[in-house]
């Protein structure tokens, strides 16, 4: 995490980097070695339709895969293997049930589905509406959704899957259960840093949502001065430093723009700061 961070933030692009095309095509070729029966066509640089037996058609899109390859070239191989199988196992567990005890909380920014939706309809004239997915407000910038946790993906729950689910999951406490599931499927949360900025990582997957989790939010493990400020300018980066720090609010508004700007699965630019146990848009 913290090589892809600081190699981004260095600026230096590699003179063997792939381009969008020739990145989509190794994506293609890995593909067809995993699943030899695929066939696909061709949208857009970083779009395919794909078509795997009788499962239908499928649009994937690289752009996220594309950026993360982008961090760290040296890890093409293991961005490709991770998107591909990432794929293969969203085919497999399209129709099984969502298992309740592995539901999450993920944070997006508040324009997540309609920056999705206008891409789609930006690329077809008929694309039709997304689901309408669970979600609760968090404040003005971000919302909370529900996903389903898998060893290599997260699917999101929408209102009509979340009404077939069992009926003791009361949607009044639904938060409080998957900030509990998160907790439990999550691997050891790290924190490094000092000199009142520090860097929280939780596996690579959930470190946004964990702005959720109270117990982290203690002075003894990140001892800043007054209130916490927290940056996650994507979903797998929090950094945090403390109103008192007013150079280190800074360089954490200088990271989390570019973050924001570098990196897959972006979130916001924006700051937060902690008050009466949540984080709400920092406004100095």
């Amino acid at each position: 995490m913290i090589r892809k961070w600081f190699g981004a933030l260095s600026g230096k692009k590699s003179e063997e980097n792939l381009s969008p095309p020739d990145f989509r095509d190794l994506y293609l070729a890995y593909l067809k070695q995993s699943a030899p029966e695929i066939s696909w066509e061709i949208k857009d640089e970083l779009e395919i339709t794909v078509t795997l037996g009788d499962t239908g058609s499928h649009s994937v899109f690289l752009d996220n895969a594309y950026h993360q390859y982008l961090a760290d070239p040296g890890s093409r191989d293991e961005t490709l293997e991770l998107y591909i199988s990432s794929f293969l196992e969203v085919i497999a567990q399209k129709e099984a049930p969502v298992d309740p005890r592995r539901i999450v909380p993920v944070i997006k920014d508040r324009g997540w589905l309609e920056e999705i939706q206008a891409g789609l309809e930006e690329r077809d004239d008929d694309a039709k509406p997304l689901p309408e997915y669970l979600s609760d407000p968090y404040n003005s910038e971000l919302a909370i959704f529900f996903a389903e946790d898998s060893p290599r993906n997260i699917r999101y729950l929408t209102v009509d899957a979340f009404a077939e689910l069992n009926p003791a999951l009361d949607r009044e406490t639904l938060l409080d259960f998957a900030v509990s599931n998160l907790k439990q499927l999550l691997p050891e949360i790290e924190i490094t840093g000092g000199d009142g900025i520090y860097l929280i990582t939780a596996g690579g997957d959930y470190e946004a949502s964990l702005l959720l989790v109270d117990s982290i939010w203690d002075k003894a493990s990140m001892p800043v001065e007054g209130d916490f400020v927290a940056a996650t300018p994507t979903r797998d980066l929090l950094i945090v430093t403390g109103t008192g720090h007013v150079g280190a609010i800074e360089r954490l508004r200088e990271m989390a723009s570019d973050g924001a700007a570098q990196f897959s699965y972006r979130l916001t630019p924006v700051l937060f700061v902690r008050k009466n146990g949540k984080f709400e848009v920092f406004e100095g």
